[in-house]
């Protein structure tokens, strides 16, 4: 039995653009090749990506896989530019979703799906929370940011930080390009009211035959991308939130999440999924947005949750993805990082301080996952 696990990073451009043959840049290839050994760390014990579980990055197209057994496929996220590659590569049909699945895959991660959701939870709680809308006319994208002292456009299909415009109300004439080319290319543009965001976190959780809830993540943006997760268990997490929100509230958003999505998906989607959401300070308190997105993929605060399980024994850790464009610099951050901060471990074998690449950084690469003090 043979699992193939992929590390697809370009899966959100993928969807974006639609089409099985879709070329990603190549920021993202060099993405997918300098970190696809960091799913060995989450599905393989031994670390071992020539045994039974296989990793691969998402560069398939020379690749030829029809000799291995492939039993399961496991990707970051299902895409229809995935799929053609499989196939091309020799991989067996029966092990990957059809075309009209991925369709739905598809049309399931477009961000009208958290904003019906979010809708629904409104609802259903009495939350007092403006609601984004999906514009598909440059008149109504600009009616919609007069509302607001600020406003938020965003692709309806982008994820980890991409995609997104944060505009004031009055828009200049570069906002208004922005809005019609995404307008032209994906039929609208989200549109939402700008928060002063105090804290990003999200729910991971599985879908098969119904909903299981995975953890929580705690993460950092740098601008308005992914930048790293806080290593912190799931009780730790809610004592963190408790500081701002009721937490036996945020319980009973979790479980009519886990409820809706559990309707939504079936049948239609299994795998990982992550739900973002945030608190915001706005009239002089404190307020959550329990539905911020909806990713239909793993996710980096997946990644986090599951290493804090395996392997780390303290809250003081952080999960980092690293970026340089110059040569050497991220293989030479890599080796000062080990010589100056040694791991340590517990008396039961888990992380307890220090530094731990989840990659392999040559002269070669740019970017790097790593484990690190906070």
């Amino acid at each position: 039995m043979s699992v193939l696990y992929i590390f697809n990073p370009e899966h959100d451009l993928a969807l974006a653009n639609g089409s099985p043959f879709f070329n990603a840049p190549l920021s993202a290839m060099q993405f997918a090749a300098d970190c696809y050994g960091v799913l060995s760390w989450l599905f393989d014990d031994n670390h071992d990506v020539e045994g039974n579980i296989s990793c691969f990055c998402s560069m398939l197209k020379n690749s030829d896989l029809s000799a291995m057994p492939i039993t399961s496929v496991v990707p970051w996220g299902w895409d229809a530019a995935l799929c053609y590659a499989l196939q091309k590569s020799g991989v067996d049909n029966d092990v990957m979703p059809t075309a009209a699945q991925i369709s739905d895959i598809r049309m399931l991660s477009n961000r009208q799906t958290a904003i019906d959701a979010l809708a629904y939870l409104a609802q259903q709680h009495g939350l007092d929370i403006s609601v984004p809308k999906a514009a598909d006319c440059i008149d109504d994208a600009v009616a919609e940011a007069k509302r607001y002292a600020s406003v938020v456009y965003k692709m309806p299909w982008s994820g980890s930080g991409k995609g997104i415009r944060i505009c004031r109300n009055d828009l200049t004439a570069n906002d208004i390009k922005w809005l019609k080319n995404v307008i032209d290319k994906q039929g609208a543009v989200v549109c939402e009211r700008y928060h002063n965001v105090i804290c990003n976190f999200a729910m991971e959780f599985m879908a098969d035959d119904g909903i299981e809830f995975v953890g929580y993540s705690l993460f950092d943006v740098g601008g308005v991308g992914y930048k790293s997760s806080r290593l912190m268990s799931d009780r730790a997490i809610e004592c963190h939130l408790s500081q701002w929100i009721d937490i036996p509230t945020l319980l009973l958003y979790k479980s009519d999440i886990m409820e809706y999505m559990s309707v939504l998906l079936r049948g239609r989607y299994k795998g990982y999924f992550g739900v973002d959401m945030y608190v915001y300070f706005e009239e002089g308190r404190y307020k959550l947005n329990p539905m911020v997105e909806i990713n239909l993929r793993m996710t980096m605060g997946l990644v986090a949750n599951i290493l804090r399980k395996k392997m780390l024994c303290t809250d003081n850790q952080k999960l980092t993805v690293h970026y340089d464009g110059r040569r050497d610099v991220v293989s030479d951050h890599h080796r000062y990082m080990q010589e100056t901060h040694p791991l340590r471990y517990s008396d039961q074998g888990k992380i307890q301080s220090g530094y731990l690449s989840l990659t392999q950084p040559t002269e070669h690469s740019h970017y790097n996952i790593y484990i690190s003090d906070l």
